[in-house]
């Protein structure tokens, strides 16, 4: 069977250890190993052979879960001592998965598919290099004639790439005689409606817009706040409805930003494209002007409210009507003459706002207080009829102011600079 289990012990220490081993093992004075009792010839399963007991190994990874290969030796069998010298280890690995299954095999040439398994021929691709009905033999280039040909009768789509739709080119402007756009004939989407309804269709949509914006607030507040602080109760109404006036022109400055801001750059594009940018620019002027001249005739009535209906010196009573008539005409004056002011200190002339707004400032205070401003002549024709007791219409200073925001309104529509 073999030798004694002390005599293969001395074996493997003389392998191991050398010959101090050797020696101490046929004088018997070493330990005995706890395995020696094994049928002679066998090893213990996970077990070292007899000899000295070395560090015990740690549980590593078993079947189906991934661990790091030994490493190995230049050659395999080299660098191993005991029963393990030449055997190769092998290590577990994970199974890999299937390789995934390719849809377009290749077919042996001269093969078809069955019939009920080809594709129409309209859908069939010529590729070279295959056989059967996707072009290749020497049936290959036939049947890819007969593919095409089969499209372009039936009308069906290129595979892979579409092409664009081809239609004849019409140049824009008047539609073809035989068809019925509007009372006109017009291609454009408004066409047939007359320009005052277009143009009132736009007030009301911008109005619409800055009511829903409430970007209106400000203003309002500011005007209210000028009224209160300068204009008290119980004060000659001609010198009230004056500083009233007054107040009204930055209002009115004011207002035009508000009215030019309130609507987004896209609904101002679609806007334009529809009605036309001259069209949606006087729009934008007369929704402000409306809205100063709705804030104008709340001031005027509250002014006639409270207010003294007598000139500075307590004693001459005036006319009511030709009071309220000189102090409207007054409030339109610096309506007019702010909303002028509005236009030309913003979009489209000065688009940044670290220009417009401190212009706007100051050029309300230079007509507030030049003496050739129509605002100024408004508001002294007031001042000095209080004086002397008799009320003069401003009409002179009315006129000018509409005939500059005629000016900057033309000015305005005519620019090409994008808004």
């Amino acid at each position: 069977m073999g030798a004694p289990p002390s005599v293969s012990w001395g074996r493997a220490a003389r392998g191991r250890r050398g010959g101090a081993l050797a020696g101490a093992a046929r004088r018997g004075g070493t330990r005995r190993h706890p395995h020696e009792r094994a049928v002679q010839g066998h090893l213990p399963e996970g077990g070292r052979g007899p000899g000295t007991a070395g560090r015990a190994r740690t549980a590593g990874a078993r079947r189906g879960v991934d661990r790091p290969r030994p490493e190995r030796a230049a050659h395999p069998g080299r660098g191993r001592r005991g029963p393990d010298r030449g055997r190769r280890r092998r290590a577990l690995r994970r199974p890999r998965p299937r390789p995934a299954r390719r849809r377009g095999r290749h077919r042996v040439a001269g093969r078809r598919r069955p019939a009920h398994r080809r594709r129409p021929a309209h859908r069939r691709r010529p590729v070279g290099g295959h056989g059967g009905d996707r072009g290749g033999g020497p049936a290959g280039p036939r049947a890819a004639a007969r593919a095409r040909a089969a499209r372009r009768a039936a009308h069906a789509p290129t595979p892979g790439r579409r092409r664009p739709v081809r239609r004849p080119a019409r140049p824009l402007g008047r539609a073809p005689r035989g068809a019925a756009r509007g009372r006109t004939g017009l291609a454009h989407p408004i066409a047939g409606v007359p320009p005052v309804t277009v143009l009132f269709a736009l007030v009301r949509y911008r109005l619409a817009l800055v009511l829903r914006s409430h970007r209106w607030l400000p203003p309002l507040l500011l005007y209210a706040m000028l009224l209160v602080i300068g204009v008290p109760a119980g004060e000659p109404v001609l010198e009230s409805l004056g500083l009233a006036a007054a107040a009204l022109l930055p209002t009115a400055a004011w207002l035009v930003r508000v009215t030019l801001a309130a609507e987004p750059p896209a609904a101002r594009a679609c806007a334009i494209a529809a009605a036309g940018r001259a069209r949606v620019r006087l729009a934008g002027v007369l929704t402000a002007l409306t809205g100063t001249a709705a804030l104008g005739a709340g001031g005027t009535t509250m002014v006639l409210l409270i207010g003294d209906a007598h000139a500075a010196d307590r004693d001459t009573a005036l006319p009511l009507a030709a009071v309220a008539a000189a102090g409207a005409l007054a409030m339109l004056t610096c309506a007019l003459l702010g909303t002028a002011l509005g236009v030309l200190c913003n979009r489209p002339l000065l688009r940044s706002p670290a220009w417009s707004i401190p212009v706007t400032a100051l050029a309300a205070i230079a007509l507030l207080a030049g003496g050739a401003s129509p605002a100024n002549a408004a508001v002294s024709t007031l001042i000095d009829g209080s004086q002397q007791g008799a009320v003069d219409w401003p009409l002179l200073p009315l006129g000018g102011a509409g005939l500059l925001l005629a000016v900057a309104t033309a000015v305005v529509c005519r620019t090409r600079r994008a808004d």
